[in-house]
């Protein structure tokens, strides 16, 4: 598209090279000038039928995968609604890309980046973390201040700046595992009108945002 662009400008300003000049010198086209510019005109048509080409394959291809990503959250969370009302009844049935495991089924990713989305939303300190999706423990050095003289001071102009060797420590990250439980009536289980899939998302979101704050500030 970048070079499809380029070229119409290129062409224009030859087109208009051509128009200016016969106007700076008050006359009509000449015979070579007329066909450079009717093949300018040609050439231009031809390039604004491409890149109009260009533009709907793009829209068509940006638009495939959002058709693809909604109607896959729009599956998972049926799925998932079916799994809360009767978990019995999804274990068994063939069409589910529920995995079932001793403790269950695995959220779906979009209910799981939902719950996600809704943490961040109530939980600001969250949302500001330093987060590291990383598996296992993770080791992060850092300089030590309290040995380390390379701090911010006064410094006289053209005067070069003296380092000292700095002394690096290092804290280690280990992975923990934490987990809530979400309890719902049977009242609401029963009433296929209450949207079950969003009350849970919001019950497991206000109790994992309360939990990771408490752990963050303390």
């Amino acid at each position: 598209m970048k070079a499809l662009i380029e070229k119409k400008n290129a062409l224009l300003d030859e087109a208009d090279a051509l128009i200016n000049k016969a106007k700076t010198e008050n006359r009509a086209f000449e015979d070579s000038e007329l066909s450079r510019y009717n093949e300018i005109k040609a050439e231009l048509a031809r390039l604004n039928k491409t890149i109009s080409a260009v533009k709907e394959t793009r829209e068509a291809e940006i638009d495939e995968p959002d058709n693809k990503k909604n109607s896959t959250e729009e599956t998972e969370t049926r799925l998932f609604e079916a799994y809360i009302r009767n978990p019995k009844a999804v274990e068994t049935r063939a069409d589910t890309n529920l995995t079932f495991g001793a403790n269950g089924a695995i959220i779906p990713t979009s209910i799981e980046n939902k719950i996600i989305d809704k943490v961040k939303e109530i939980c600001p300190i969250f949302e500001l973390a330093t987060k590291y999706n990383v598996g296992g423990t993770l080791t992060i050095p850092y300089i030590d201040t309290d040995t380390s003289d390379n701090k911010m001071a006064y410094a006289t102009e053209f005067t070069e700046l003296e380092s000292t060797s700095a002394s690096f420590k290092s804290i280690s990250l280990t992975g923990f595992l934490a987990a809530t439980l979400c309890k719902i009536s049977k009242s609401l289980i029963n009433n296929s009108q209450f949207d079950i899939v969003s009350y849970t998302i919001q019950h497991m979101a206000v109790n994992i945002a309360q939990w990771i704050e408490g752990q963050l500030l303390k």
